[in-house]
């Protein structure tokens, strides 16, 4: 899926809850999520800290814990009657790096805010990437960013998927679907700023 998402309503941390979720669910499973700064794969990956500890307090049975806890990659083990069962990871880098997913089988790849990933992008970062996803058809790919003119790859990959020319599905979810972004007509608010 590609969104355009409106900004500050919480859009990046609903995707990273759920690519959680499904790592915590699902032994096995690795996340790559990609961002376009070091900055902010650092904020992103403290969601991911802060979802796991309050996940990790509710004592819910069979919950993995959590072996490797890095700055970039958080790995998380799973038990079964005492034995180590499977492990699965969620990953994070910056799209500065240029060699984020090439390691290994990805399940849950996220691009956050694509549409400010340096030149290149696309060829160097998202497609080493998608290639990584299992051929079976069950990985998933979640492409997202506010908007940022048309001189860019999401610009075009969005376009494309919006025409029905892409394997994404297009989204847009714009700043004013959320009540907390509008006035309705009639509001005290606007009244007292309409000239008699």
């Amino acid at each position: 899926d590609i969104w355009v998402k409106p900004a500050q309503v919480g859009f990046s941390t609903e995707r990273i809850a759920k690519r959680l979720k499904d790592t915590l669910t699902s032994p096995g499973t690795n996340t790559v999520l990609i961002a376009y700064e070091d900055f902010i794969t650092e904020r992103l990956l403290t969601k991911v800290t802060f979802f796991y500890n309050h996940l990790a307090q509710l004592n819910i049975p069979g919950f993995p814990e959590i072996r490797h806890d890095s700055t970039y990659e958080k790995t998380f083990r799973f038990y079964v009657a005492g034995r180590l069962y499977s492990t699965s990871s969620i990953y994070i880098a910056s799209a500065r790096s240029y060699v984020a997913g090439r390691a290994e089988t990805i399940h849950h790849l996220l691009f956050d805010e694509f549409a400010f990933y340096p030149p290149k992008a696309l060829e160097d970062i998202v497609s080493p990437a998608v290639d990584r996803l299992p051929q079976d058809g069950t990985g998933t790919v979640d492409i997202y960013s506010t908007p940022r003119g048309e001189e860019n790859d999401f610009h075009g990959m969005y376009q494309l998927a919006r025409e029905g020319k892409s394997t994404y599905v297009a989204h847009f979810y714009p700043w004013f679907a959320h009540k907390e972004y509008t006035i309705p007509i009639g509001d005290y608010r606007i009244e007292r700023f309409i000239p008699e």
